[in-house]
């Protein structure tokens, strides 16, 4: 990993450059640490607002990353500043427990958080999941911009492999459609994946968010879990189906497990900043927040999603 100062020339490069608001060097550095696996990640610090603007314009990053402790002496203006003047770089907040502007940021233009407390083990997951929703080509299809509607419906196993895919056919279908751009297209992405993931990890394989807290072991006991289960009976065998349906006015999607079910409203509240380092309720608090519909069937494991077209589209 390549790590920059805020007043150097960035050379020409193929690989993925992740500019970084953040103030106080010690955290800049667990930045670096968390990062660290990626030697072909480019890594720039901004300490201010304008620092950021500036930068952005003259070497637009593949992501921003935002400390919310700095961006709440700014308000949520910063964020949708950023969407409005640069909407193709996704960002994503590194939060706090007392962090409440971050439910008003995610509406207003960035795309995920990731609690510091978290950042060891979640920063690389969130980052490459927004980079890899970020890099669908951004050329539509011609044919795609005279759909008048489209179908699809999958019966898909527990393979998690296949969820980029299915993201990147549905974020292709949304531009080329006009229903949304490419900064919303990466919003809808990002709560299709949690979703789909929600469907197979604690649908199917009714494997708790729970196990991600552990204090010692932080998401290792839940990552065990999973690979134990895919091999299990009844838990190997259950599908996950999906149904959507585009046209140019909306995207509708269904998303079904055949799991026991849950009650979402039995969740922790993560809007609540005591809740704010956990990991459950966030896969639906992002869902919320980026689709215009979300509803549940009675029993718990069918999801329906739905997001309109763009005003002035």
């Amino acid at each position: 990993m390549a790590v920059f100062s805020e007043n150097q020339t960035i050379p020409e490069m193929d690989r993925h450059s992740v500019l970084v608001f953040a103030v106080e060097p010690d955290e800049q550095q667990q930045v670096c640490d968390a990062l660290c696996c990626h030697d072909d990640w480019a890594v720039r610090f901004v300490t201010s607002e304008k620092q950021a603007l500036a930068e952005i314009s003259k070497n637009p990053p593949a992501l921003m990353l935002v400390d919310m402790q700095d961006l709440v002496k700014h308000g949520i203006d910063f964020v949708d500043t950023l969407r409005r003047k640069h909407p193709l770089v996704p960002v994503v907040l590194l939060t706090r427990r007392d962090d409440e502007p971050v439910f008003q940021a995610l509406r207003h233009g960035a795309v995920n958080y990731v609690p510091w407390k978290l950042i060891d083990t979640g920063l690389v997951e969130v980052a490459e999941s927004v980079l890899l929703a970020s890099e669908v080509r951004k050329c539509r299809n011609r044919l795609l911009s005279y759909t008048v509607k489209q179908e699809h419906h999958f019966s898909l196993g527990n393979d998690t492999s296949l969820v980029p895919a299915l993201i990147g056919l549905f974020q292709e279908s949304l531009l080329g459609m006009g229903i949304c751009d490419q900064a919303e297209s990466i919003r809808v992405n990002m709560a299709m994946e949690e979703a789909l993931l929600n469907a197979i990890y604690h649908g199917n394989l009714e494997v708790s968010s729970k196990l991600r807290n552990d204090p010692e072991r932080g998401d290792e006991p839940y990552r065990e879990e999973i690979e134990k289960r895919r091999k299990l009976s009844p838990y190997k065998d259950r599908k996950i189906t999906v149904h959507a349906r585009l046209t140019t006015t909306e995207a509708h999607f269904v998303i079904s497990d055949e799991g026991p079910g849950f009650d979402p409203g039995a969740l922790p509240d993560p809007t609540d900043p005591d809740n704010i380092e956990l990991a459950s309720g966030r896969g639906l608090l992002l869902i919320r927040t980026f689709m215009d519909e979300v509803h549940h069937n009675e029993q718990g494991n069918t999801i329906t999603m739905i997001k309109r077209r763009q005003n002035g589209k």
